[in-house]
């Protein structure tokens, strides 16, 4: 009776017992129908049909958890199973199928064919494997005999073993390979078709315990719990082999090749170990390693040779500064905070953290040193002088006039200190009728226009994170960089005077854009607030059955459209076909389409589902998720600094350690030679530093002569830039990468765009306005990478150039041979950055991504909103621009590195990092343990400064109100002379936040009984920070700052005519900075001056190489 009921369980899934080993032997399983049962389901009802194998629509999908737990290992991610996917199916709702093997049942489920085994497989294989390797250790059977008789006398063409392209492996290993779900199999109901992996190829450490014979697996590296002496034979982990652990080894099933070759699935990590009851470790026994490849253990970082090593910086500067300096500590500078102690925001959970600071101070001040001086004390103003005297940088935000009425301003200074370079920050730059005006983020945010485009139309709203501080910050640091590197060539040091004003005026992608190309765009003029819909109208956040996910046609609609009509959604199929620009002529009707079919459905599981198809969905994840991204486990992004005095032994020890302070701890990464770029971070100053010791550290500068690049040439001239001479050769497209570029242009850099005609498709086409807009201060240069002479050509000019960038999806310039060990063959000194979405290398490094997407799943969109919404998020391509800052910053430290290594450098850089380290704070308080923030609206997330809210005015616009201190509330309430705020005892912001409704509401009467305008104005003539919430209108008609600072300068255009644009968002040395190049007129404008003179090529080898399509 038990070896009848054990020949049952092996023959199952393929026909059972003795008769289905007897069809398999004579052949006629290949044409068995295997799946005929589905033939004889009920008809289906109407409605829209399954997704390919992503589960049911609602009300026909099973609970995540109790599909876990029934023992399906399904395709949502570790990280996101326990989290619970929604859903709602009840078990009596599945279809009933015929009993068969554990992945034909899931797929006919919708589980997947890489739903891996179900559970009685798990028992089925042990028992089978177990016979197999007994009965090999008794004798050897005719194929074994066969095969090796073949090895000894050298014949791979009768070793069974070895597998030749495009011949068939047999039915016993076809049989597998479907039961493993990697093969074709039958088809199932709903079911997509799915690429076979490549003949004789398996993943390195896979295993099977079928017949097949056992394929060699690497040896795990030291430490690693799978590492195996003999790869044919099995072990226990070495970690667990012990009483109570699993009797066989953790199991990986591996990622299933699909549509995009070497796609993971987004958050997928190989799970270890089956989803079964039998399986489960003994109750107290040590937890089995859930992953083969195991997250990098964190540990304290010592400090590493930086980009900026041996950069000495002045951080005088106030919550609007502090990211600035942040950014340079990172990169290696010495940072000194020369001011009293910042903000700390919310309390650590761990006393010993919390006594160091709080997560602003955490965030901010890693890694600084500090010294407190007092400006106002002849002492404090001596003791400045002397640090200033020896620094290289200094980074103030102090209010325009007050350190020339101390006489240590940069004219005071310059004298003493030619080499110096200070980077002013103000709200609204130190000149103009408004350069006395005082800030906040949300109103520095308000009045840039960045408010206008985020939120719903009756509902402005602030980007979480202080987003204008950090466009700011990022701006500066790079000035701030690209004015040592110049002063040490040059010998003359810079002021710049930074707006904040301009910086996020300049950087709101479509805002200026659509109101100086009314006449040529189908848009209006002044942009509006519409959620969560992009201006291109193509990305939306539409609402599923459980959850929200971002959704949008682009960049291959066909492939979507397909999709959706394999599911029954049959009004696509007149779209299939279409390119992107005609699907753009319908794009309304395109997104109700989709908002429609994706409403049944689970969001995460259809995210999932759609990046395996190419399509560029994301899933919106809060705070939680985007900390156990695997990707940022990866890549390393977190990492701990260490507490002052927890360690143990340290004489102030307290009793019980404190844990380190994890945080992610830099905005790129690199891989470079003779630097390692950025420095592991380290906690906040807690003593001041005494002045002698600092002075000891920091050494008198010897004197740089002026060394001028041509005969003549003046290095202190006017219209000279810091990064004259630099050459780059720049590979990017739409908005991260030349908004990069333009930023370095702006700089003196010569930039050289190249491309192609292929690729000049909507935004990258010269006679679009958003190439106009976004590629300025650039040359153009074309040459088709598909021509046989390409390589050499862009080899000519590579060797020539200093940096090379470049924003494409991972591995397209490997696969144009521009990869980064060919390029430093070629040019050992070139800077090479590579801007991808999610970076190189990783379980994501293949998942499709765009600035949307990109803030849905690094948790932009989920804090970006009110607490009664989910589905606002940014209005405008966000990540693009911070992108696009940290690229330009992480491009002149890098040249920085070169000039002190003399070797070259490689960076790179993915948005998706560049995202999370945008909302680093609530990181910081979600791996420190405590209370992760959630969207509250216009809520300061970091601080929570009552009032910080937006108010509707009597003429319909609104007004920005913030009181940042206790001082500031004073002013205000004086203002506004109500009753209920002088009574209802207000003073300290403690007792604001306890009554935030009622300051809110005594705010908001006060607003509706004037206009905007007036209100800002008598607001800011007490010194608080009030702005309008301006648009696009307001910034180029009734903004006096701009207009007095110059900032929208005239400019004629060969093909558009006369246009308005955007100037530089500072002052360098009081001169304001006009493009020396605008936006290229067509593809290829500059060809013969780039290719005659950088690449080398005479005149006549240009033309002909153009007409043998080479430069086309």
């Amino acid at each position: 009776m038990a070896a009848d009921r054990r020949r049952r369980r092996v023959g199952r899934g393929t026909g059972g017992g003795v008769r289905g080993r007897v069809r398999r032997r004579q052949g006629r399983r290949d044409r068995r129908p295997r799946h005929a049962a589905h033939r004889r389901l009920p008809a289906r009802a109407a409605g829209p049909r399954p997704l390919g194998h992503v589960g049911r629509p609602a009300g026909g999908v099973r609970p995540l958890a109790a599909r876990l737990a029934a023992g399906h290992a399904f395709r949502v991610p570790p990280d996101v199973r326990a989290l619970g996917a929604g859903g709602g199916h009840r078990r009596g709702d599945r279809q009933r199928l015929p009993r068969r093997g554990g992945a034909t049942r899931d797929r006919a489920a919708g589980a997947g064919p890489a739903a891996g085994p179900g559970r009685r497989r798990a028992g089925r294989h042990r028992r089978a494997g177990a016979r197999r390797r007994a009965r090999h250790g008794r004798r050897a059977d005719r194929g074994v005999r066969r095969r090796r008789a073949a090895r000894d006398r050298g014949d791979r063409r009768a070793d069974t073993r070895v597998q030749r392209a495009g011949v068939p492996r047999g039915r016993r290993a076809r049989r597998r390979r479907v039961r493993h779900g990697v093969g074709p199999g039958h088809a199932v109901p709903g079911a997509a078709a799915q690429p076979r992996r490549p003949l004789g190829r398996r993943r390195a450490g896979r295993r099977h315990v079928g017949r097949a014979q056992h394929a060699a697996r690497p040896a795990g590296r030291a430490g690693e719990p799978f590492a195996r002496a003999d790869p044919g034979r099995r072990r226990r982990p070495v970690e667990h082999a012990r009483p109570g652990a699993h009797r066989l080894a953790p199991r990986v099933r591996p990622q299933r090749r699909r549509r995009t070759a070497g796609l993971g699935r987004p958050g997928h990590r190989p799970v270890a170990g089956l989803h079964h009851q039998r399986l489960r470790r003994a109750q107290g026994a040590p937890a089995a390693p859930r992953h083969r490849h195991r997250e990098p253990r964190r540990r304290v970082h010592a400090a590493v040779n930086g980009a900026l090593s041996g950069i000495r910086v002045v951080d005088l500067t106030d919550d609007s500064g502090r990211f600035a300096a942040k950014l340079l500590t990172e990169l290696g500078a010495d940072v000194l905070r020369v001011t009293d102690a910042g903000s700390p925001g919310h309390p650590l959970a761990d006393p010993a953290a919390a006594a160091v600071g709080g997560v602003l101070d955490w965030w901010y001040d890693g890694g600084k040193r500090r010294h407190v001086v007092d400006l106002d004390t002849a002492a404090g103003r001596d003791a400045y002088r002397r640090l200033v005297a020896v620094a290289d940088v200094v980074v103030d935000t102090e209010r325009p006039g007050r350190l020339a009425d101390l006489g240590v301003d940069f004219a005071d200074l310059a004298p003493e200190c030619p080499q110096l370079v200070q980077v002013s920050i103000t709200p609204y730059g130190r000149t103009g009728p408004r350069a006395g005006w005082v800030a906040s983020d949300l109103t520095a945010a308000s009045m840039g226009g960045m408010l206008s485009l985020t939120g719903l139309p009756d509902r402005p709203l602030s980007v979480w994170g202080r987003q204008a501080y950090n466009y700011a910050g990022y701006v500066a640091a790079t000035c701030a960089v690209s004015g040592v590197t110049a002063a040490r060539r040059t010998g003359a040091g810079a002021h710049v005077d930074l707006s904040i004003h301009e910086v996020v005026s300049g950087s709101l992608e479509n805002l200026a854009m659509q109101y100086f190309f009314a006449d040529h765009l189908p848009l209006p003029a002044v942009a509006p607030r519409q959620g969560a819909l992009h201006w291109i109208r193509a990305y939306d956040l539409a609402p599923c059955a459980a959850g929200h996910v971002m959704i949008t046609p682009t960049p291959t609609p066909d492939l979507l459209f397909e999709w959706m009509a394999e599911t029954g959604f049959e009004e696509v199929r007149p779209w299939i076909g279409l390119d992107p620009t005609e699907v753009l002529a319908v794009v309304d009707d395109v997104m109700d389409a989709l908002r429609r079919w994706v409403a049944p459905f689970d969001a995460r599981e259809l995210w999932w589902e759609a990046q395996s198809r190419h399509v560029a969905f994301g899933g919106v994840l809060d705070v939680a998720e985007v900390c156990a991204n695997p990707q940022f486990a990866h890549r390393g992004l977190f990492a701990q600094a260490a507490v002052p005095g927890a360690e143990p032994g340290a004489p102030d020890a307290a009793a019980e350690p404190a844990a380190a302070v994890t945080l992610p701890w830099r905005v790129v990464r690199w891989s470079s030679q003779g630097t390692a770029g950025a420095v592991a971070p380290g906690p906040p100053a807690t003593v001041d530093e005494p002045l002698e010791d600092v002075l000891a550290q920091w050494p008198p500068r010897p004197a740089v002569a002026v060394t001028p690049t041509a005969p003549g040439t003046d290095p202190t001239g006017p219209d000279r830039r810091p990064l004259d001479g630099v050459r780059i050769v720049d590979f990017t497209w739409v908005l991260a990468g030349p908004s990069a570029t333009k930023l370095l242009g702006d700089l003196g850099a010569d930039v050289v765009r190249v491309q192609n005609e292929e690729s000049s498709t909507i935004v990258n086409n010269p006679e679009f306005p958003y190439y106009f807009v976004w590629n300025r201060s650039k040359r153009s240069a074309t040459l088709d990478m598909k021509h046989p002479g390409a390589l050499a050509a862009a080899r000519r000019l590579i060797e020539r150039c200093d940096v090379l960038i470049e924003n494409f999806s991972a591995g397209v310039l490997d696969s144009w041979g521009l990869d980064h060990e060919t390029v430093r063959s070629w040019n050992p000194r070139l800077v090479y950055v590579s801007m991808s979405g999610c970076g190189h290398d990783g379980p994501w490094s293949h998942v499709i991504s765009y600035a949307p997407t990109v803030h849905a799943v690094c948790g932009i969109t989920h804090l970006t909103n009110f607490a009664d919404r989910a589905d606002v998020g940014p209005g405008f391509s966000l990540t693009d621009h911070l992108s696009g800052f940290a690229a330009a910053l992480t491009t002149v430290a890098a040249l920085a590195a070169r000039d002190r290594t003399g070797e070259g450098q490689r960076v790179d850089m993915a948005q998706l990092e560049v995202g999370a380290y945008a909302v680093g704070p609530a990181i910081v308080q979600q791996l420190c343990g405590v209370t992760a923030p959630a969207p509250a609206g216009n809520v300061d997330g970091l601080a929570d400064h009552v009032p910080n809210e937006v108010y509707r005015c009597a003429d319909g616009e609104f007004v920005a109100v913030t009181a940042t201190d206790d001082r500031q509330w004073a002013a205000l309430a004086g203002a506004l002379d109500d009753d209920r705020l002088r009574t209802a005892g207000l003073a300290t912001e403690p007792e604001r936040r306890e009554q935030r409704e009622l300051v809110d509401a005594a705010l908001a009467d006060w607003a509706a009984a004037r206009s905007a305008a007036d209100a800002m104005a008598q607001l800011q003539a007490v010194a608080v920070p009030a702005g309008v919430v301006q648009n696009a209108d307001h910034l180029v008609r009734h903004d006096p700052q701009h207009a007095a600072r110059g900032y929208w300068q005239a400019v004629e255009h060969g093909f558009f005519g006369a246009r308005t644009v955007d100037a530089f968002a500072a002052l360098w040395n009081g001169e304001r900075w006009r493009p020396r190049h605008l936006a290229p007129q067509y593809l290829g404008e500059h060809n013969f001056d780039v290719w005659t003179e950088l690449a080398g090529y005479t005149t006549a080898e240009v033309a002909e190489l153009t007409g043998d399509r080479l430069f086309a």
